[in-house]
């Protein structure tokens, strides 16, 4: 996972998932604070192409081992730190195709799929 925006928990960014093996966009549509501290979350997942999670992850500096990386903003070069936006806009230009919403509290476990129509 790699994460671009953070208030709380993650807002946007993107995601390599498991089961079933596809990466997504993802940003939070929707948020609901519970008692016990944990916020239930609406995200808007959007397919991206298959590798761009490490693709981006690398780009912005990361290494392709952590589970979750959240970009510094700083660059080795500003050849680098093009090649990052150009990733990160290419995986936005995907908001909202082959989509899903899911509810979840931790981007982990999914309590709920709807289709995104």
């Amino acid at each position: 996972m790699v994460i671009f925006e953070w208030y709380d928990h993650a807002r946007e960014g993107v995601v390599a998932l498991s089961h079933p093996p596809s990466e997504w966009h993802f940003r939070v549509i929707g948020s609901r604070e519970n008692t016990d501290g944990s916020d239930d979350l609406l995200y808007l997942l959007s397919s991206i192409p298959d590798g761009m999670v490490d693709r981006i992850r690398m780009a912005l500096g990361g290494e392709r081992t952590p589970e979750i990386f959240i970009p510094d903003g700083t660059y080795e070069t500003e050849a680098a730190r093009a090649e990052g936006d150009r990733l990160v806009n290419e995986a936005l230009e995907h908001f909202g195709r082959d989509a899903a919403i899911v509810h979840t509290n931790d981007l982990r476990y999914y309590r709920a799929v709807w289709s995104y129509v």
